[in-house]
């Protein structure tokens, strides 16, 4: 028990005690005052008056125990103390001093410095003296009241009284006082044990200054050295009790006192300051130092002193500048990762952070992850496998590539591979979680997985090294005629699929040039022993960690005879194609012989026929009647009509024989020359021209100006009775294609004869009407054949008609 407790227990026994003594007095002096009162008719017989001195205790006591519970001990000693003296005093004007009670004075007096203090019976001393000396006073001039003296047995009886309450008061006291003798001897005790106890304990403090990694410092208001542990000193490369004495001016130097200083008047004003600064230690080396700077006050709360821990915090600082800048790093990091990064409290899934893939990932902003659990933001499907997992994670430290079903914020189910690592984050386990979304890979792998059984192409997967089969389609089977129970887990040298070791040699020699192999052609053994031609593509591939190889195979052994076949065939096409040849050129140059033979030999007579019938109008024509001239007129005009036939069917042998030399061609500019030829030869006639511009072709130069010529010519021709004649020349595109257009507003024709319009000699208008011999539109036809396009027409009988051409494919024309 400590001295402050011994003390304080001492003191409430001592106020219990003094309170006990006074209930007890009150009750002794209460108790002999009423056995006098009781004795007083026959001890004093006639003399009521000596009953006041009992009245006056009885009412002291009375008092005192009514106050007593509501005053204290103290203040019932008090006035125990002073309501006895006053009863005293007041007893002896009826007997001056040689009243027995006022003998009992000095006892009071005593009892008063026991009960209220040495003051206090000081001023009953004080008092007792000079109310005695005013009683002899008044006793010697006679002021007293004169009363008969007490009768003997009265007198003995108050007597008695006077010292039996004086023995027992003085055995109660003599008891109080050994009892406190007994309690200043344990305090006694106990502030010797304490003293040692300070002793041991400056001693431990003292060993824990010199122990602690800290440099501690005591110094007074003058901020000399009381006090330096021997860590402030090696720091200084001073001896401890060298720096006692010594001012922080004189320990530091000026130039860093000149830093300190404020510091120092700071703590001396009373002010603890805590602050960081870089001080070079003994060796020369800057060092960063924590200073803790704490004032000493004094008792009556001036500082007097202050202490000083100071601690060297040069490797923390540099520690936790690298620790900052790794975590920047992995901050950067945990941010930028492709990968969803979660950092989750272990024991209740609840997250810590979370980066911006995990956000995209699952659909939720990061305020709206962190400080919720996994289960609050429903991303396990049930909580049993989440305690899987935590269990899983526990016994391990880690989990790598774990697949574990997800949920998102829209309630889809995803398909994840999750990784953790158990990490301490300010004393609290947590998990670090990587996980990334391989549904789209799953769909993928299920879709590989039918698309390699359910291929039509034989598939299969090998080691590389040795040619180990891990796996082989139904298409592979069905073509080789092994089981998969007999392909997978041999080689194929093994299940003798390769006709020997030289051929599989020369496709992995091939694979290694490139990597991969693309329609290599090989001979392959099947099950029965048949050998088949096949075209083997192979790609290299990771498979559980080895180099494998895919592959497709294709048998192409009934291609290779069809091949052949066609080979024979193409042969014997090649020969007829020669025969054929020979054939149409021999029929060119008959054609041309018979063109030639129609330009020269045709042309002769007719011109004869008409160079005669001219001269007959002429000379004759005066002897001709009416009707003879108009058969002379007829066979004229059959004769220029057949010249005309004539020419058209060598133009069209022409565009026929005609060598292709594709270019560049402007139509817009060739129908622009076309029509202002026309517009030239008839300038009488008012037509709307409308060309579009930039139609351009690749194709024959001279074979399209003809096919323009014959197409705007008859449209020409064919508007020329429309009061407001109009031709149009364009393009646009139908269906995906390339159309051009020529169209006018003349007087058309019916749909049901449109199938004749492209035919030679084939009119659909009378020679009465319009003029012309029917091959026009034939060339059109052969000319843009030629080109690889087509032609048809589009008209109704007095609105006009559209004739519409291509001229063939993009490639065709690159051609």
């Amino acid at each position: 028990m400590s001295v402050g407790s011994i003390a304080a227990r001492a003191e409430a026994e001592s106020e219990a005690r003094r309170g006990r003594f006074v209930r007890l007095a009150c009750v002794i002096i209460a108790g002999s005052s009423l056995a006098y009162l009781a004795a007083l008719p026959w001890l004093a017989p006639g003399a009521p008056f000596r009953a006041i001195a009992p009245l006056l205790f009885l009412l002291v006591c009375a008092s005192v125990f009514a106050l007593q519970a509501r005053i204290g001990a103290q203040p019932a000693g008090l006035l125990f103390s002073y309501g006895l003296f006053a009863a005293t005093l007041f007893i002896g004007f009826g007997g001056g001093v040689h009243t027995p009670a006022i003998y009992s004075l000095p006892i009071l007096i005593g009892l008063s410095a026991w009960l209220t203090g040495p003051r206090h019976a000081v001023i009953i001393a004080l008092l007792a003296v000079a109310g005695t000396f005013g009683l002899t006073v008044a006793e010697v001039s006679g002021t007293l009241i004169p009363r008969a003296p007490l009768p003997p047995y009265a007198a003995w009886f108050a007597l008695v009284a006077l010292l039996t309450i004086a023995a027992i008061l003085a055995v109660i006291v003599k008891r109080a006082f050994q009892l406190q003798l007994d309690q200043l001897n344990s305090l006694g005790e106990a502030l010797t044990s304490r003293v040692e106890e300070l002793d041991a304990e400056k001693s431990q403090l003292r060993l824990v200054a010199e122990s602690v990694p800290v440099m501690l410092f005591h110094g007074d208001s003058q901020e000399r050295c009381l006090y330096a542990n021997s860590n402030y000193a090696a720091f200084y490369a001073a001896k401890r009790e060298n720096l006692i004495g010594l001012t922080v001016r004189e320990i530091l130097g000026d130039e860093a006192y000149a830093l300190a200083g404020g510091n120092m008047a700071r703590v001396l004003s009373g002010e603890r300051l805590t602050y960081r600064a870089i001080r070079k230690s003994s060796s020369g080396e800057d060092r960063i130092l924590d200073v803790d700077l704490v004032p000493e006050s004094d008792n009556t709360g001036l500082t007097r002193g202050f202490f000083a821990l100071i601690k060297d915090v040069t490797e923390q600082v540099h520690a936790e500048e690298e620790l900052r800048r790794s975590e920047e790093k992995f901050a950067g990091v945990f941010r930028a990762s492709p990968l969803a990064i979660a950092i989750t409290r272990l024991e209740d899934g609840r997250y810590l952070d979370v980066n911006e893939a995990f956000e995209r990932l699952f659909g939720l902003r990061r305020e709206e992850v962190i400080g919720r659990t996994s289960l609050e933001i429903g991303a396990w499907l049930t909580p049993e496998e989440r305690e899987h997992w935590v269990k899983s994670l526990k016994q391990t430290g880690r989990l790598s590539n774990r697949e574990v079903p997800f949920r998102v914020s829209n309630g889809d189910i995803r398909e994840g591979l999750l990784s953790a690592e158990l990490i301490n984050l300010e004393g609290e386990p947590c998990a670090l979680v990587l996980a990334a979304d391989i549904t789209e890979r799953k769909r993928a792998e299920e879709k590989f997985a039918k698309v390699f059984h359910a291929s039509p192409v034989a598939i299969s997967i090998a080691r590389l090294k040795d040619g180990y089969m891990l796996d082989a389609n139904d298409a592979f089977v069905e073509q080789f005629g092994w089981s998969r129970g007999e392909i997978i887990g041999r080689t194929t040298l093994e299940l003798g699929l390769w006709p020997g070791v030289e051929a599989r040699q020369h496709w992995i020699d091939e694979i290694g040039r490139a990597d991969r192999t693309r329609n290599l052609e090989v001979l392959l053994n099947t099950k029965s022993g048949a050998q088949c031609a096949a075209l083997i593509s192979t790609e290299r591939i990771a498979f559980d960690g080895e180099e494998c190889l895919l592959c497709l195979i294709h048998d192409v052994t009934d291609r290779k005879k069809k091949e052949d076949e066609a080979r024979i065939r193409t042969v014997d096409l090649e020969k007829r194609v020669g025969e054929r040849t020979a054939e149409l050129t021999s029929a060119n140059k008959e054609l041309e012989s018979f063109a030639y033979s129609i330009s020269h030999d045709l042309r002769a007579p007719l011109r004869g026929i008409d160079g005669f019938s001219h001269l007959l109008a002429e000379e004759y024509g005066e002897r001709l009647d009416a009707q003879g001239k108009g058969y002379l007129e007829r066979v004229r005009a059959a004769a220029q009509r057949m010249g005309a036939l004539i020419d058209d069917i060598l133009e069209l042998s022409r565009v026929t024989r005609h060598s292709m030399r594709r270019s560049q061609v402007d139509l817009s500019r060739l129908a622009k020359e076309i029509l202002e030829e026309q517009a030239h030869s008839a300038p009488e006639r008012a037509l709307e021209v409308a060309i579009a511009p930039d139609c351009t072709a690749f194709g024959d130069p001279q074979l399209l100006r003809v096919m323009l010529q014959n197409l705007l010519e008859n449209a020409w021709k064919y508007s020329g009775k429309e009061a407001a004649p109009r031709i149009e020349f364009g393009r646009e595109t139908l269906d995906g294609e390339e159309v051009y257009f020529v169209r006018d507003n003349g007087v058309g024709f019916d749909m049901k004869y449109a199938d004749r319009l492209f035919t030679p000699f084939q009119r659909l208008h009378k020679p009465e009407e319009f003029e012309g011999t029917g091959i026009g539109l034939a060339t059109v036809a052969r000319i843009v054949h030629r080109h690889g396009g087509r032609v048809w027409a589009e008209s109704a009988p007095g609105n006009g008609a559209t004739l519409r051409f291509t001229l063939g494919s993009s490639s065709d024309k690159a051609q």
